[in-house]
């Protein structure tokens, strides 16, 4: 959470939001949005890192699609959040990403989605 705030802070102060939007509650929509995405981020890192010590001590398919479906929406979480899309030049217009930004975070999610549907079927 302390990363979190952190970067989000470190967004206020020499990012400025008015530069990531046209408006001021748009601006604040996506320091919210940058805040949650870089907390889930720092979460499924943990998370990730514990299934993968998982699946080295208990090396089975379960526990691999847990590490999988860890890092598919580790994507989601990174594709999502504003200032990667800042990073790669990509426009944000009324709090969302234009171009490819718009779906790949999706892609990585229906792909999580799919690899539980597999695993609940198996």
């Amino acid at each position: 959470m302390f990363v979190a705030l952190a970067l989000t802070a470190f967004v206020v102060v020499l990012i400025r939001p008015q530069r990531l939007a046209d408006s001021p509650r748009v601006a604040a929509f996506l320091l919210v949005k940058v805040f949650v995405t870089t907390f889930t981020v720092v979460v499924l890192l943990a998370l990730t890192s514990s299934y993968a010590t998982l699946y080295r001590d208990i090396p089975n398919q379960f526990t691999l699609s847990l590490v999988v479906i860890c890092l598919s929406l580790l994507l989601y979480a990174l594709t999502a959040n504003p200032l990667v899309h800042l990073v790669f030049g990509i426009r944000v217009v009324a709090g969302i990403a234009a171009g490819p930004f718009t779906f790949i975070p999706d892609l990585f999610a229906a792909f999580a989605v799919l690899l539980l549907l597999y695993q609940s079927y198996r």
